[in-house]
């Protein structure tokens, strides 16, 4: 249960979960300095850029 909204999550997302009512922004495009609170929306922002760049993806992940 999140402890702050009581929103129902599973034991292994709860942490991701609460990030989302976090302000903290630790994941950042460093193409466009868009920000992320989340790994998984970061990551997904970065293929969109992939498209583009051609840069592998590994080196994305660099700076988590």
């Amino acid at each position: 249960l999140c402890p702050i909204c009581g929103m129902k999550c599973h034991r292994n997302s709860i942490k991701r979960h609460v990030a989302n009512h976090s302000d903290a922004r630790p994941f950042l495009c460093f193409v466009c300095r868009k920000s992320f609170k989340r790994k998984d929306y970061w990551k997904r922002h970065m293929k969109s850029h992939n498209k583009f760049t051609q840069i592998p993806i590994d080196v994305y992940s660099l700076s988590s």
